[in-house]
């Protein structure tokens, strides 16, 4: 039923303007308001269309069919934390009001990058809490010491032998901007519960970032190696971030065999690297921070704006 009079609502705003209050003076308007006087449900969608509809018109009139696909898709992006049937709601329409302009390859692009915002976050980390000496601290923890402290003020309360502090630094750094993303906190359950929900939250990143340690190479299989291949098939793939965590990279003789295609494929990625804190060195410290800050907090951010800059011009 609600199905229904939504479309009824989005068939008659999707032909008129509603800022010039045109709307009002439509037939079709008037009689759809009549047939559902009273009704409750037909009050709420109408007002949810009207809103939607005033925003739509405010950013794509005047605007080329390429610029209109854009801010659709802008629009989409801000509706992530909306129910389901609000973001339905707010595509149909769009697609309803403005799509007659666009080209087929607009509308498709749309489509496709619609579906995908809509149930999106930012980013996926991607580590490996790996240990081959259990009983000390985790290298990269113990080679990031300074800034592990730095970013995460309950460090203490943390296993260094088991956790992989530095994501775990980089998550926060990550959250305190404001961008939503996903960490798995523990690897020690059973495959069985752990891959469906690594590949789930990897399909919805525009971000995969992947904490880059040599000993990820070197035993398969790897879970890390699942959630790179499981990006590689996201829309818009080439949003990826490989964050180096070591000095220097793994020789590729110490590479399980079976992980060499992906330790080539992440070897031919351009790769940030972080500077080790093992030491401290407050410079080094801050200027570590800033480089999250600015540099990857900034790629994460802008990712939603590079989906939306590869709308066809035609």
């Amino acid at each position: 039923m609600t199905g229904s009079i939504r479309r009824e609502v989005i068939n008659v705003y999707s032909r008129s303007t509603v800022r010039d209050k045109s709307l009002y003076g439509v037939d079709d308007y008037k009689r759809l308001c009549s047939k559902y006087d009273g009704n409750t449900t037909f009050d709420a969608l109408r007002h949810r269309v009207e809103m939607d509809k005033i925003e739509l018109e405010t950013r794509m009139d005047a605007q080329t069919p390429e610029s209109q696909v854009r801010q659709a898709l802008v629009g989409v992006f801000r509706r992530r934390g909306k129910a389901k049937e609000d973001q339905d709601s707010f595509v149909e329409l769009a697609m309803r009001a403005y799509s007659e302009s666009w080209s087929s390859a607009q509308r498709e692009y749309f489509l496709e990058a619609s579906a995908y915002l809509r149930d999106s976050q930012d980013y996926f980390i991607s580590f490996t809490n790996r240990n081959p000496v259990p009983k000390s601290h985790i290298r990269v923890n113990e080679e990031h010491r300074y800034f592990i402290r730095m970013a995460i003020s309950d460090h203490k309360d943390f296993d260094w032998s088991k956790r992989n502090l530095l994501a775990q630094a980089i998550h926060y750094l990550l959250q305190k901007a404001y961008l939503t993303g996903f960490l798995f906190p523990d690897h020690g359950r059973t495959s069985y519960e752990v891959i469906p929900e690594l590949e789930y939250q990897c399909r919805r990143a525009l971000v995969f970032i992947q904490v880059v340690q040599g000993v990820m190479f070197t035993s398969a299989p790897s879970y890390c190696q699942l959630e790179f291949n499981v990006a590689n098939l996201r829309p818009f793939s080439q949003n990826a971030i490989f964050l180096n965590a070591e000095e220097t990279f793994l020789d590729a003789d110490r590479v399980d065999p079976d992980l060499l295609p992906w330790y080539d494929s992440v070897l031919a990625f351009a790769q940030l690297g972080l500077p080790l804190t093992d030491t401290y060195n407050a410079a080094q410290v801050k200027k570590n921070r800033e480089f999250v800050k600015k540099m990857i907090v900034q790629l994460v951010g802008g990712a939603g704006a590079r989906i939306y800059d590869g709308v066809p011009a035609g």
